[in-house]
């Protein structure tokens, strides 16, 4: 790469982006205005944001005690809470609407007898139309809570207190709907609570019984970590999602008019035919993009983070109450922390934002594809927002995440935690980032992208025009049609299941979803939509020996993948929900006939419908991307991705990758069926035949038994297992030379062929 190139097209393109007035405002003016007036309108609008007055209704307050008064003066008692609570709520003992209180009596469902004196049981609303018919009253009246004492409180008349056998009732009434009326409820449930526990003491010392028998222990919370600490861990989960949005969104408009509209002005052919290559002309366009993405990340922080410490100062010494003072202004010393950060996220969104705007044919059509860009990766973002999400190993492998993650941890000042997982997470990211330049530079390297036509859609023309021009294999829109109605259809069936009762229930629901999700949209679309179903599908007969191969393969593998199955759920523990439901399923394994009736549910069905749709209509389309290796990595992802459980996905991505390997060495989908058959075959045959690791098996060197929490676990031993990958390996080196075919059909020679492909075809 000529760096002299980059640098002369990182100039062209930073001196173009000067002059266009819409950019320089949108990146370099807009933040510095944004937030000062947005601040402004907070601080004038904030004289209006005032709580009106809350009113609450109290029928049978003669029911009330009058030893522990509740209310004075049409307040509740001031030691009750604090000045601003009481004064917001206006209380109305005994409503001016006797009737009302009359109809609301009779509109309640009777109390029932209590079976316990220590059980509380409220009256409950019979049906809908007294509910509506207390919110027509609550509303009409403008009443946000009602308080009704349906029983007598205090102590009881009798001499012997334990003969209490009933406790009082007092129902609290709100319209849930109205967020004033549920406000007022939380606040008067506190009053109602802190008054009887003053009911409580009163009752005790009156029967000269020590208080401590009710309350036996007080709850004192201490927190340990002061004020600024808890203000930069609060900025910490909103500074770096904010930067990042920035970042995203300062990436994509520049690279609109760098690709788009360089189209739109001709100036793209002039661009591609200078001496500079494809690829140098992606990295200049790409620090370009970046130059932009950063510095509108650090404005719109700098800018939000000055305007965000004056407003939150003027506010919270207004209204001390308001909770502002808790929050504080934004940290000072997390922006050097976050400008690091910044650098390799941005790097690589200016990347994805100039390979899919690349793709664009104007700039209207450029600013489409940004939502769904921000759809892809917005859950990375909300992820690290999250209070269960903490940076741990497995969270410092996901994109983006990690690294908002690690800068959250930066803010906080958790150094040793930074420390501990900085490279991995630098690692993930910066990997992200070469492949998403590389994407940039094959989008670049095709002509078809860089100048598509602009055709008019019409759904019976695109019809035609796909029925007229079906390829001897799915094209790669095809393929990935295919994926988004697998996971469509998945969806909904996952809707539709309920936990199963019996193992022929549990194994139809595997059947449906195999057969109906996965199985029949690559079988329909291989019919409809190429000339050859045979040859995309892959049902070619393979070389003598192959099917055998891959399957002996598949039992030498499987000691690694195991191990690499326990490393996955080391990093990603599956949750107690998962768990159970585990168990459960587990149960109903057991349930089963035999372990004939296992392995064909679990290992001959889904080796056959996923290997067909996935290795064989999938990555048939997938392998006219650049390069026939990374169809099968997107295969391998896209693979992963229907399975349901995240740890399932992991491992499905790596057993995706062995089989595309195979699959593409072949031709042959039945070596890829083989090895499937017998991967998911090992895990039944382990799981229900554990004698093979006894002290008397013949299978001791290689197997042995583990016990753990929830039982005893069949393991590999480690000298074993090596030696089996080490044959393993052999075996896929030697399976990588078999690349012909032994009955290829005439239309397969058509594509081995190519120099005849053009009278044959014709014909």
């Amino acid at each position: 790469m000529n760096w002299k190139n980059t640098k002369f097209i990182f100039q062209r393109e930073i001196i173009d982006q000067m002059r266009d007035r819409r950019t320089l405002f949108t990146i370099l003016v807009l933040p510095l205005i944004l937030y000062p007036l947005l601040g402004s309108a907070l601080l004038h609008t904030a004289q209006f944001m005032h709580r009106s007055q809350s009113i609450v209704w109290i029928i049978g307050a003669n029911k009330l005690p009058k030893t522990v008064p509740l209310v004075e003066n049409g307040r509740f008692v001031s030691s009750l809470a604090d000045f601003a609570t009481i004064e917001n709520i206006k209380v109305v003992s005994d409503s001016q609407e006797e009737i009302f209180a009359n109809e609301l009596r009779k509109s309640l469902a009777r109390l029932e007898p209590v079976p316990s004196r220590h059980e509380q049981h409220a009256r409950a609303i019979s049906n809908s139309s007294e509910k509506q018919w207390l919110q027509s009253h609550m509303q009409a009246n403008q009443v946000d809570v009602i308080v009704w004492v349906a029983d007598e409180i205090g102590p009881s008349q009798t001499d012997d207190p334990q003969s209490i056998d009933q406790i009082a009732s007092v129902q609290l009434i709100v319209n849930s709907a109205r967020d004033k009326s549920r406000m007022t409820a939380l606040e008067v449930q506190k009053l109602l609570g802190n008054w009887r526990a003053k009911l409580i003491e009163d009752n005790f010392v009156q029967n000269d019984l020590p208080f401590a028998l009710a309350f036996p222990f007080a709850i004192d919370p201490i927190d340990v970590v002061d004020s600024t600490i808890q203000q930069a861990a609060t900025w910490s989960k909103i500074l770096p999602l904010i930067v990042m949005l920035w970042a995203l969104t300062g990436a994509f408009y520049p690279a609109i008019d760098l690709c788009a509209g360089e189209k739109e002005r001709g100036t793209l052919e002039t661009l591609l035919s200078s001496p500079a290559t494809r690829a140098e002309i992606v990295i200049g366009k790409m620090m370009t993009i970046m130059v932009f993405s950063v510095g509108n990340s650090i404005l719109n922080l700098f800018s939000m983070m000055l305007t965000g410490f004056f407003v939150i100062q003027h506010l919270g010494s207004a209204s001390p109450m308001n909770g502002l003072s808790m929050v504080g202004a934004p940290p000072l010393n997390a922006i050097p922390w976050i400008v690091l950060g910044l650098l390799p996220v941005a790097a690589m969104f200016s990347a994805l934002a100039l390979a899919l705007a690349s793709f664009a044919r104007s700039s209207k059509e450029g600013q489409y594809y940004l939502i769904p860009l921000l759809m892809c990766l917005l859950p990375l973002m909300m992820l690290s927002s999250m209070p269960t999400t903490n940076l741990e190993l497995g969270t410092s492998f996901i994109p983006v995440t990690g690294m908002m993650l690690l800068l959250r941890s930066m803010i906080e000042g958790n150094y040793s935690n930074v420390v501990q997982y900085a490279s991995p997470v630098l690692a993930t990211t910066l990997f992200c980032c070469w492949l998403s330049i590389r994407w940039a530079v094959a989008q670049f390297n095709s002509e078809n992208v860089l100048f598509r036509s602009s055709d008019q859609f019409g759904f019976g023309l695109w019809l035609k025009q796909v029925m007229r021009d079906r390829d001897l294999k799915p094209s790669l829109g095809q393929a990935i049609l295919c994926v988004v109605t697998i996971l469509i259809i998945k969806f909904f069936l996952s809707l539709a299941v309920t936990m199963p009762q019996s193992w022929h229930e549990f194994a139809k629901q595997i059947w449906v979803v195999q057969i109906a999700a996965i199985a029949i949209p690559g079988l329909l679309m291989a019919a409809i939509l190429t000339r050859c179903a045979k040859a995309t599908l892959r049902l070619n007969t393979p070389r003598a020996g192959l099917i055998a191969a891959a399957a002996l393969t598949a039992i030498l593998l499987y000691p690694a993948l195991s191990y690499l199955g326990q490393i996955v759920l080391h990093l990603y523990p599956p949750r107690a929900e998962l768990q159970k439901v585990e168990t459960v399923l587990a149960a109903l394994i057991d349930n089963a006939p035999g372990i004939l009736a296992v392995l064909l549910v679990f290992s001959v069905v889904p080796a056959i419908c996923e290997e067909l749709t996935f290795r064989g209509f999938i990555l048939s389309g997938l392998e006219k991307l650049r390069g026939r290796w990374s169809g099968v990595i997107l295969t391998s992802i896209f693979f992963g991705a229907t399975h349901a459980v995240f740890q399932q996905s992991v491992m499905a991505f790596v057993v995706g990758l062995i089989l595309g390997f195979i699959a593409l060495r072949t031709a042959s989908i039945w070596p890829c069926i083989a090895f499937h058959m017998t991967h998911n075959g090992m895990t039944i045959i382990l799981s229900r035949m554990k004698h093979l690791a006894a002290s008397d098996s013949p299978f001791t060197w290689v197997l042995r038994e583990t016990e753990l929490a929830s039982g005893t676990r069949i393991e590999f031993e480690p000298l074993a297992a090596c030696g089996m990958t080490l044959a393993a390996t052999v075996l896929l080196i030697w399976i990588g030379k078999q690349k012909e075919l032994s009955n290829p059909t005439p239309i397969e020679q058509v594509e081995l062929q190519p120099h005849f492909s053009t009278p044959i075809q014709s014909t």
